[in-house]
Formats: C-alpha cells, sequence, structure tokens
C-alpha cells in the first residue's frame, strides 16, 4: 500500500505497529514519526504511540516535547494550538 501512496495515514500506523512488534524500535518510530508530520491531526494515538515508542528506546527528552517530529517538518499555530506538519 505504502508503495502506491507512500504517505498513506492506515498503512503508516499499521506499518509502525508490525514493526514496533517485531522488534525493529528504530523502524517504527521513523514510521510514527511521518505519521504524525503528514497526519498532525488525524489522531491523539497517532501521537500517543509514537511518545510510548520514544521512551521505550529511552528517549525521554524527544517524547515529552514536539521535538519529535523530524526536522523538515512545519510548524503552524493557529490559535487552537500549534499544528506540525
Amino acid at each position: 500500500m505504502l508503495s502506491l501512496w507512500p504517505g498513506d495515514a492506515y498503512a503508516l500506523a499499521s506499518r509502525a505497529h508490525v514493526r514496533a512488534a517485531r522488534g525493529a524500535r528504530d523502524l517504527a518510530i521513523a514510521d510514527a514519526q511521518a505519521l504524525v508530520a503528514r497526519h498532525p491531526q488525524r489522531s491523539a494515538a497517532d501521537w500517543f504511540n509514537l511518545a510510548y515508542l520514544l521512551e521505550d528506546a529511552g528517549r525521554y527528552d524527544e517524547a515529552i516535547r514536539p521535538s519529535a517530529v523530524p526536522s523538515n517538518s512545519t510548524r503552524s499555530s493557529t490559535g487552537r494550538g500549534t499544528a506540525w506538519a
């Protein structure tokens, strides 16, 4: 699915889950970061899952702040909060 639609939210979330279950934590983190970067408002669960993976990897500082989003992302403040894309 990702070969046809590289940014598909469901496919990224699914692959992150499978990779985490198989012990490929760094790859799962990369998928979770891509997911929240492309779809920042899709689901709070996406952000939770990313933070959980980062915490599990011992990357505590990244898990507690939005810097968990890759540096090529942009930030937009709307008055209702901050969205990362």
